[in-house]
C-alpha cells in the first residue's frame, strides 16, 4: 500500500498497488472522512514506475507492504526523519521489499531504473531497537512490532500482538497482571464479530446498574463476583477500540460512566448495611 505524505494533517491518500479494486474489507474500515483510496493494478516490478506516474506524487511517498503489520509509531518516525529511511521486513533477504519506507522522487527513480537492491543500498535503515519505545498514551514502554502476515496463523499472531500493544502500562497489580488474561481472550474473540466497543461499554453500564440493585437487596457475594466481571469488561472495550481503531466520543466519556457506576455501588451497599442492621454508623 502506498500513501502520499500530506504536510501536517497526516496520511490521507492511499494507493493500493497490485489490486484491480479496493477490497470491501478496507472500504468498510474505520478511516478518516477525508481519506481517499485508489487501486493501482500492477506487478511488484511496476510499482516504482506507477508511483512516479501519479500526478500527486510530487513530494515524498510513504510505502507500506500490504502483508506487513507495522507499528504506527515507526511509520510516524519514517515521516518525521529529515532524510528518507526504510524499515526492513522481519528476516528479510536480498531483493525483499521493505516493510515500510519513505521514498523521495529521486529514490523512486533509482528503484525504477537501477532496481530494488540499488535503492536499498543507497538508503539509510530505520532501526527500531535504537528508538525510545515509551508511549505517552500508554504511560509506559511498549515494544515496537513489525510482522509479516501471509498465513492464518500469522494473522492470529498479529492480532494478539495488536491486543498486547493496546494494554495500558500504568495500572494497579490486578489490572496489570490478572485482568489481561481474561481481557485479551475476550478481545481476540470479539475482533471476529460485529460487536462494537460502544456496545461493550453500554452492556458494561447495564451490568453495573444491575449490580447496584443486587447490592441494594443484599446479594453481596453475587454482586461482588459480577463486579469483577465489570472490571474485566471495563478494559475490554478500550482494548477493542484501540485494536480496531474504533475510538468514539462515548469511549472518551467512559470514565464518567465508571464514576457514577462505582459510586452507585458504594451507596447501595451502604443503604443495605444501614437498613439491615439499623446502625447509622454505616453512613
Amino acid at each position: 500500500m502506498q500513501s502520499q505524505v500530506k504536510q501536517a494533517v497526516g496520511v490521507r491518500e492511499f494507493y493500493l498497488c497490485g489490486v484491480v479494486q479496493v477490497p470491501l474489507a478496507i472500504q468498510s474500515a474505520c478511516l478518516p472522512v477525508d481519506a481517499r483510496l485508489y487501486a493501482v493494478p500492477c506487478t511488484q516490478d511496476e510499482i516504482p514506475r506507477r508511483l512516479r506516474s501519479l500526478p500527486e506524487a510530487l513530494g515524498d511517498v510513504l510505502f507500506v507492504r500490504g502483508d506487513c503489520l507495522v507499528d504506527p509509531r515507526l511509520l510516524a518516525e519514517l515521516l518525521t526523519r529529515i532524510s528518507p529511511h526504510y524499515l526492513p521486513a522481519p528476516q528479510a533477504t536480498a531483493g525483499t521489499l521493505p516493510a515500510a519506507a519513505r521514498l523521495s522522487h529521486a529514490q523512486l527513480d533509482t528503484w525504477a531504473t537501477a532496481g530494488l537492491d540499488q535503492w536499498l543500498q543507497s538508503s539509510p535503515v530505520l532501526k527500531p531497537e535504537r528508538l525510545d519505545d515509551y508511549s505517552p498514551s500508554h504511560r509506559g514502554s511498549v515494544p515496537f512490532y513489525v510482522r509479516t502476515v501471509t498465513t492464518r496463523e500469522e494473522a492470529e499472531v498479529a492480532t494478539r500482538t495488536l491486543i498486547r500493544a493496546a494494554q495500558k502500562r500504568a495500572l494497579d497489580l490486578p489490572a496489570l497482571l490478572l485482568d489481561p488474561i481474561f481481557e485479551n481472550r475476550l478481545v481476540f474473540w470479539l475482533c471476529n464479530t460485529r460487536i462494537t466497543p460502544n456496545q461493550v461499554t453500554v452492556f458494561t453500564g447495564i451490568l453495573g446498574a444491575y449490580i447496584a440493585l443486587l447490592f441494594l437487596h443484599g446479594w453481596l457475594r453475587f454482586g461482588i463476583t459480577l463486579a469483577y466481571a465489570v472490571e474485566v469488561l471495563d478494559g475490554v472495550d478500550g482494548k477493542l477500540a484501540r485494536t480496531r481503531l474504533q475510538t468514539s466520543r462515548l469511549g472518551e466519556l467512559e470514565h464518567v460512566l465508571d464514576f457514577f457506576m462505582e459510586h452507585a455501588w458504594y451507596l447501595t451497599v451502604t443503604i443495605f448495611l444501614a437498613t439491615s442492621t439499623n446502625d447509622t454508623q454505616w453512613w
